[in-house]
């Protein structure tokens, strides 16, 4: 998978913290960046994480999505298509009667928001 290489004024406050990233430009944009399940006590979760444009500040400790997600704006019917996707795929599917919960996410990108996430200020 080709991977292009972002050490751009883009995302300053990342390099200025020694993050490097490179933005995942060959996803498919109809595709999301992951999915699992997840068993907690409540009831079978599954957990989607949208692909989007990364995150300006790719500063919060441990977080290595930036690296999954686009460097550019992913519009709003790729979006829905990831959700598409996700919901036609076999193991969702065989286990939509089991699902209690749907968590989506990708903040701050999916809302739009620009904010700066708490675990990224200095």
């Amino acid at each position: 998978m080709e991977r292009e290489n972002r050490n751009s004024p883009e995302t300053p406050a990342a390099l200025a913290v020694g993050k490097d990233y490179s933005y995942d430009a060959a996803h498919d944009p109809s595709e999301p960046a992951a999915y699992w399940f997840q068993d907690p006590p409540e009831g079978k979760t599954l957990f989607i994480v949208f692909y989007t444009q990364a995150c300006r500040w790719a500063r919060c400790l441990g977080c290595n999505l930036p690296s999954q997600m686009s460097a550019g704006h992913v519009d709003f019917q790729a979006i829905m298509a990831q959700v598409d996707n996700v919901f036609s795929r076999q193991d969702v599917q065989e286990s939509r009667n089991e699902l209690r919960k749907v968590i989506v996410s990708n903040r701050p990108y999916v809302s739009g928001s620009p904010a700066e996430p708490a675990s990224a200020e200095s």
